[in-house]
């Protein structure tokens, strides 16, 4: 037989159903009984007009718990400040499209595109879909950064075989958009 508790407001008889919080600190641990009154109903009800959550507290910590609040309790942070976040922006290969939501060009077509498309674009700093104008440019731009002839060492060799791959890739990604 469960044991009958009182309500804990002075002088009551009725039976303590109804919980509420000792302090506002104390709302988290629910679990801990001690830690709250038991009221009926009619004394529930007086005692929630009369609370004041912010009772006790300085300005700056019931600012905090506003804003705590507002946030879930849980840390956040600028968009794109996240250094993992930034890593992924100049990568876009690295972004799964499954349902493939974002694959149409601007004729309509379906275009899937490979790894070895992506990486291009990616080395070009081009985004899909381009026209001839914009990879000519970056092709441009990107040689007269890296030319061998400038800067003689083998990165640059290295680096400018990647550009003249990456430019004949996409070059190959146009002429076939053009058949289709």
């Amino acid at each position: 037989m469960p044991q009958y508790k009182y309500c804990d407001y002075q002088g009551c008889n009725k039976e303590g159903i109804h919980k509420a919080p000792r302090a506002a600190q104390q709302i988290a641990n629910h679990h801990d009984n001690s830690q709250w009154y038991w009221f009926c109903l009619d004394h529930v009800r007086e005692y929630n007009a009369s609370w004041r959550f912010y009772n006790g507290m300085t300005e700056e910590q019931a600012q905090q718990s506003v804003y705590d609040d507002q946030h879930w309790n849980r840390e956040t942070w600028a968009i794109g400040s996240d250094a993992s976040a930034a890593a992924y922006m100049t990568q876009p290969y690295m972004y799964q499209d499954p349902f493939q939501m974002f694959a149409h060009n601007q004729n309509g077509h379906n275009i899937q595109l490979t790894q070895e498309q992506l990486e291009s674009l990616n080395i070009l700093k081009l985004s899909y879909p381009y026209t001839s104008d914009q990879l000519q440019s970056a092709y441009r731009t990107f040689v007269k950064r890296n030319h061998p002839d400038l800067k003689k060492t083998k990165a640059s060799e290295e680096n400018i075989r990647a550009i003249n791959n990456a430019c004949q890739v996409l070059k190959n990604l146009l002429e076939r958009e053009r058949t289709c």
